[in-house]
């Protein structure tokens, strides 16, 4: 049986492409603070 808490919804999967998109394009730091906002989605 799959586990269902372990798969990601719509909205964390879009958090972490846009951490990951701010930090291609501004860096680490700031792609530190998207990761650090995505986690708590």
């Amino acid at each position: 049986m799959l586990n269902t808490s372990l798969c990601f919804s719509g909205h964390s999967a879009t958090a972490f492409t846009g951490a990951e998109l701010m930090r291609i394009e501004y860096g680490n730091y700031v792609g530190m603070t998207g990761y650090a906002v995505a986690f708590t989605v």
